[in-house]
């Protein structure tokens, strides 16, 4: 009997260790196949969040990139001068602002030698700068003589158009006395402010076969700086117009620059010193 149940133990014994080595013994390759697995998973998830972390870093929008060519403030004011005495004083006095839009609303007034400056009588006006996802528009109301531009003869122009790149053209159709022309703009060159260290767009623009003008040509040239807008604007003149004698070094004889910028209470009246 004794011996009975020796053998049983021993044989209990055994199993036991048989079951434990089995339970316990995991094959090298197994555990390299293993291995393999997590570091896949490990990899999967990393990429994943890279992707994550990539999408919520989104690309501006058409109107986010012209906006940034324009101040952003109300009371913004641009103070140029010019040829023969010539000067206007303009200011933000509006902002609106959506998802695919964007409105400037301007005020200003002639600053010149014609007659002393006066920001709410007959020589002013009013600039609307609609930006959307593709282009700058510019409607003019000229209160002086109830045109549609104060400088340019095209009315409602294109100012700048994507992609801001140099050669991106461009072109407005319309109305110069009593005929249709089509204007031609370019973007000549993008270059940097060596003060501000700011970018600048040259935009030249040219009509053809127009009378009045020298070789029935007129063109105008806008430089407009990255934050700040239109700072430089010259164009040739009628055959009357004698502001600068035609060269053919300078083939313009009209034109300002920004003088200088400052942010002023809406309604403050400034003045050239």
């Amino acid at each position: 009997m004794v011996k009975k149940i020796k053998i049983t133990m021993i044989i209990i014994i055994i199993v036991l260790i048989a079951v434990g080595c089995n339970h316990v013994q995991v094959p090298d390759d197994q555990l390299s196949e293993n291995g393999g697995d997590n570091n896949e998973q490990n990899l999967m998830e990393e990429n994943n969040n890279k992707q994550d972390k990539n999408t919520d870093v989104r690309e501006k929008s058409g109107v986010e990139i012209l906006s940034e060519i324009f101040p952003d403030q109300i009371g913004f004011t641009w103070m140029y001068y010019g040829y023969a005495e010539y000067g206007h004083i303009m200011s933000i006095v509006g902002i609106k602002t959506d998802i695919d839009f964007y409105n400037i609303s301007i005020k200003g007034y002639m600053n010149d030698g014609v007659e002393d400056p006066d920001p709410h009588g007959n020589r002013t006006f009013t600039i609307e700068y609609n930006f959307n996802n593709s282009e700058i528009k510019e409607y003019i109301v000229n209160n002086e003589d109830n045109s549609n531009n104060i400088n340019s003869i095209i009315p409602n122009k294109t100012i700048l158009k994507l992609p801001l790149k140099e050669g991106n053209s461009w072109e407005d159709v319309f109305s110069y006395n009593g005929k249709n022309y089509t204007a031609l703009s370019v973007l000549e060159e993008i270059r940097t402010n060596d003060e501000e260290l700011k970018k600048e767009y040259v935009v030249r623009t040219t009509v053809n076969d127009i009378e009045g003008f020298p070789d029935n040509t007129y063109v105008e040239q806008s430089v407009y700086r990255e934050g700040t807008g239109l700072v430089g604007f010259i164009k040739t003149g009628l055959y009357y117009e004698s502001y600068m004698p035609l060269t053919e070094d300078e083939p313009f004889n009209f034109g300002y620059g920004l003088s200088r910028t400052e942010v002023i209470p809406v309604g403050s009246v400034f003045t050239f010193n």
